[in-house]
């Protein structure tokens, strides 16, 4: 069903105590995933999203998660000198965390937290060093919330193998044209197929454990003050158990990455080591103590894994028919899994310097 704002949002505006004849609304960031918009009255301002279930297939679970670790950082961060901001849940006239419409659709009310849009933050060797300690700061800050009192937002969420299965299925099931592009694609995926089970493996082999991780800590979803300083993070709704290898891999996938995943500049993606050094220095300064040699060990494998299967995410989504990411044409999932495989090429040509940014 193809939703239209006009036909619910009046109804879940008054659910939140926002149905003034002076509300202002209006779509609000870029995100892939939710629907989500900025509502202005007299007296308030806040984020609404709508969260999309064919992503999330229980979304009152990520509700019930975004609250519990958002609560928790705020008590734990509150009582340290230093800062750590995360929107936080605004409850519905009836007190719920969450509202569902007459459509079916679940929707959720977050605080507005003032800061500089990543696209405006001039980003230096300095802010990537700011991007490894912000990430640090939320591991530890979620460390002592155990990592099974949480449910997962997406069954098998950042598990490699799973998606490759799901490829290997929506490849099966494919019944179109191969373009060249369709095809280098394909071959990329043989390529790199064998790395897909090395952070699993490891896990399996108790060289690393699963905890709390944010599970998206890209640039975007970073909050910066006007000051260009990192402080806190957007976007709890993949916040769940998993490897905080995801994370470390997942923010230096896109933040050494300046060409970004959208796949129109695919001839500008490359990985540079540089900004890698500085947001390893960033995320071991505060972490350090708590990081053995293994988990040092995995990091150039997080990257690496990391940036396979969000290029395997991308072209799986394409197979089926553009299902889980936005796009603006048909062919936009395939570019960006393109762009995400040159990534992969990239990354393994660094491994030598990738590895030395984690020695002792």
């Amino acid at each position: 069903m193809i939703f239209s704002p006009g036909q619910v949002l009046g109804e879940v505006l008054l659910a939140f105590r926002a149905g003034s004849a002076d509300v202002q609304v209006v779509p609000l960031g870029a995100g892939n995933i939710n629907d989500t918009y900025l509502v202005q009255t007299a007296g308030q301002k806040f984020v609404l999203q709508r969260i999309n279930s064919a992503v999330f297939p229980e979304p009152e679970r990520v509700v019930a998660n975004f609250a519990r670790v958002s609560r928790h950082i705020a008590e734990v961060a509150g009582s340290q000198s230093e800062p750590f901001l995360c929107a936080q849940l605004i409850l519905t006239v009836n007190g719920g965390l969450s509202y569902q419409d007459g459509e079916g659709g679940v929707w959720r009310a977050q605080s507005w937290v003032d800061h500089l849009s990543a696209d405006l933050v001039s980003f230096t060797h300095d802010t990537a060093a700011q991007l490894g300690r912000v990430l640090a700061r939320f591991h530890q800050l979620t460390m002592d919330l155990p990592e099974r009192s949480l449910a997962e937002p997406i069954p098998g969420f950042h598990c490699t193998p799973r998606y490759l299965e799901q490829f290997d299925q929506a490849r099966s099931a494919w019944q179109g044209i191969r373009s060249p592009e369709l095809e280098q694609a394909l071959a990329y995926v043989e390529r790199f197929r064998p790395v897909a089970g090395l952070l699993e493996d490891a896990r399996t082999k108790g060289h690393l454990r699963r905890r709390l991780i944010h599970g998206d800590p890209k640039l975007d979803n970073v909050i910066f003050t006007d000051k260009g300083v990192a402080v806190g993070f957007f976007d709890l709704d993949t916040t769940g158990p998993g490897l905080i290898h995801y994370d470390i891999g997942d923010c230096l996938r896109s933040c050494c990455n300046r060409a970004g995943e959208e796949g129109a500049n695919r001839q500008d993606v490359r990985f540079d080591s540089d900004i890698c050094h500085a947001v390893l220095g960033g995320y071991l300064e505060i972490a350090g103590p708590d990081f053995g040699d293994a988990d040092r060990y995995y990091i150039y494998d997080a990257v690496l894994v990391i940036a396979f299967e969000l290029a395997l995410r991308f072209l799986t989504d394409h197979l089926q028919g553009n299902v889980y990411f936005k796009v603006k044409s048909e062919a936009e999932n395939l570019f960006r899994a393109l762009g995400q495989f040159q990534l992969a090429e990239s990354i393994c040509e660094e491994e030598k310097t990738i590895r030395a940014c984690t020695d002792r």
